[in-house]
């Protein structure tokens, strides 16, 4: 009765033939996978040496599909209408007679289809994040160059796992799984540490994960390519900064990466008005710009190219122009405590944008102006001072030009005290010899700095250094004697202080040299002709500067207190005491700013032409003479045969018989100026 329980449990437990006891156990096949593909999979099997079966049972299963059943005689067998890149459980079971074997299993999946929709996106930086609380979860970012590329699962079936790889070949593949490895299913990966400026192709395929029979199987790979931005440009210096003109550089140690130039623009604006010069190669690490205006504040970028493409960002640099240089840097209306500074802007500065500072020295006194002149007071006399202007930006300060320099010297106080006599000389029997002595003591100043002193006497008196008589070196007391070949004249001495080129105001004093002899003194006359000579600037940028020519003034005294003037009107007194037969000049020479044009003025002016005592009968040696002003006129009028005449066109005029003098005293042609006579 127990047999049946033993042949039971015989054939449950056992895989092999005991004939002994009569009994037939099936062996279980071996199976082996030969081949796979996108929907079947090739299985093959044996069975032991010498075995006999029937047929076998194929079942073929998995996660997502209907167990697929199979009977065949034949140890061969290609599974068909599978899904792609599913992972299949194949048992095969032989059968013989009312028997089978123990199923033989073996798993694999089939090839998944490509992945599709592959895109690339690059990227130059990353984020990275320190956890923890030591970092207090810090986040920073690290420059790296790099593609990410992205896409989609098959459009049918899975893959559980992707392979991608880069050509040509670059750095690591960012991790994507918390082991830090990549996640083989993810359908992203990031690619770093690339070359800027290269062409990369990324390819990516579907594949197996490996846990089939025939290991990884790989679907044909899918492909994309890009070229990466050039490398961002390195900071910005700004090398030999001028008024209108700057140097960029933006060299650096490494520039990675391909490119093939680069691109300058204005943050806000555009560069019309700067030229920015080509150089010889456009992949030369600066650029020169020109155009540019003075104190004035540029905000620029600069951006890589390469093939027309920008790099992803900028490099910004900020910068102020240096202010225009001034030029023409002269003084003026020089007294002994004061001068008036004058300047000009160069060419392309902007006076409403930049002021000035001036620096005085020895006294390192400094002034701020923001005109292109300053009046400096409190200075020495006869002090020497060099000024130095330069220019500064008005919006900022910080910015300063190179200084122009101009060296100043005030005139001296004039000499103090001065005491003047005359002695003529005379022969041995008392009779004047014609010559006479002039002299001459004097204090000096009673503070200041001097070198000495000049005395100068009429008949002229002129305010160079070039025509002074006399220089006296400074001594205390100062004197001075001056043979004059004259007597019976009056004479007047002018004393003056010196110092380097410049001289002080004058001290004047009257003295007559003369023997007493009434001849003689009536030999010059006491009614004297005044010449008021009114001089009038051109424009506001001249100063005019006064020529009066030695001769033929004979006896004149010129009273003029500056080699150049600046006021708009200025007044010239000269007194000529005695009778000259020469018509005399004074010459007035512009000197203009700005290169304009200006020409000498001169203008011929009268003088008494009396015989020696006579009083009543006045003429001009002039060209012609306005009766109703009492004047010389110094040219020639227009309108002839007027009745109510303005000037002679004749040579003379008899002021005893208010009437032009004609040749050998016959009444002459009159003329109309219409205007009165200068």
């Amino acid at each position: 009765m127990q047999f049946p329980y033993y042949l039971v449990n015989v054939l449950i437990m056992s895989s092999i033939i005991n004939r002994s006891l009569g009994v037939i156990i099936v062996p279980a096949p071996t199976v082996t996978v030969e081949e796979a593909s996108h929907e079947t999979i090739t299985i093959a099997w044996t069975m032991p040496i010498n075995e006999d079966y029937d047929n076998f049972t194929i079942t073929v299963s998995s996660d997502s599909d209907i167990q697929q059943v199979v009977t065949i005689n034949v140890t061969s067998a290609v599974i068909e209408n599978l899904t792609p890149g599913i992972m299949y459980e194949i048992s095969i079971t032989a059968q013989r007679q009312q028997l089978q074997s123990d199923p033989a299993q073996v798993k694999q999946d089939t090839v998944p289809l490509p992945p599709t929709n592959l895109k690339l996106s690059c990227f130059d930086e990353i984020l990275l994040k320190l956890e923890g609380p030591f970092f207090g979860d810090a986040e920073f970012s690290v420059e790296v160059y790099g593609i990410e590329a992205n896409w989609v699962n098959p459009d049918r079936g899975a893959s559980e796992c992707y392979d991608s790889w880069i050509e040509p070949s670059g750095g690591p593949v960012a991790a994507s799984a918390e082991n830090n490895e990549v996640d083989p299913g993810s359908t992203v990966r990031q690619y770093l540490q690339l070359v800027p400026g290269t062409t990369y192709t990324v390819f990516v395929r579907s594949s197996t994960c490996g846990n089939g029979f025939l290991g990884r199987l790989h679907s044909a790979p899918i492909q994309e390519s890009l070229t990466l931005k050039p490398a961002n440009p390195p900071p910005i210096t700004v090398d030999d900064l001028t008024s209108s003109t700057a140097n960029l550089l933006w060299k650096a140690d490494d520039f990675p990466g391909f490119y093939d130039d680069f691109e300058l623009s204005l943050f806000n604006g555009t560069m019309k008005t700067i030229f920015v010069a080509t150089p010889t190669d456009p992949t030369s690490l600066g650029r020169n710009l020109t155009g540019l205006q003075s104190c004035t504040e540029y905000n620029l970028q600069l951006f890589t190219l390469l093939n027309g493409v920008r790099s992803k960002r900028s490099q910004n640099v900020t910068f102020f122009t240096l202010p225009s240089s001034p030029f023409n840097l002269q003084a003026s209306q020089i007294t002994e405590t004061t001068f008036l500074l004058r300047w000009n802007v160069a060419s392309g500065g902007i006076l409403t944008q930049q002021n000035f500072n001036v620096l005085i020295l020895p006294t390192n006194t400094q002034y701020f102006s923001e005109g292109n002149s300053i009046y400096v007071t409190s200075l020495s006399p006869g002090l020497t001072y060099t000024t130095a202007v330069s220019s500064v930006c008005a919006r900022n300060v910080t910015l300063q030009s190179e200084q122009v320099e101009v060296v100043i010297t005030t005139k001296p106080l004039p000499p103090l005290s001065a005491d003047v006599n005359c002695v003529s000389q005379t022969d041995e029997f008392g009779v004047s010899t014609g010559q006479s002595v002039l002299s001459v003591t004097w204090s000096s100043p009673k503070q200041g700095f001097w070198d000495g002193f000049v005395v100068d006497y009429s008949p002229y008196q002129f305010n160079t250094l070039e025509n002074y008589l006399s220089f006296v070196s400074s001594s205390d007391p100062n004197e001075i004697n001056i043979p004059v070949p004259a007597d019976g004249r009056v004479f007047t001495v002018f004393l003056r202080s010196v110092r380097g080129n410049m001289l002080s105001n004058a001290t004047a004093s009257k003295v007559t040299c003369g023997s007493g002899n009434k001849r003689m003194i009536t030999h010059c006359r006491t009614s004297m002709l005044n010449w008021r000579i009114i001089i009038s600037f051109i424009n506001d940028g001249a100063q005019m500067l006064i020529q009066i020519p030695n001769f033929p003034m004979h006896n004149a005294t010129i009273d003029l207190a500056n080699d150049f003037i600046v006021t708009k009107n200025y007044t010239i007194i000269i007194d000529n005491p005695c009778g000259n037969p020469y018509p005399s000049k004074i010459s007035v020479n512009p000197v203009c700013f700005d290169n304009q044009p200006c020409y000498i003025v001169t203008r011929r002016l009268c003088v008494i032409n009396a015989k020696l005592g006579a009083t009543d009968n006045l003429c001009c040696s002039e060209r012609s003479y306005n009766p109703q002003r009492w004047k010389c006129c110094h040219s020639q009028l227009q309108d002839r045969n007027k009745e109510n005449m303005e000037c002679c066109y004749t040579r003379w005029y008899d002021s005893s018989h208010q009437q032009c003098c004609g040749h050998k005293n016959k009444i002459g042609i009159v003329r109309d100026s219409g205007s009165p006579c200068e």
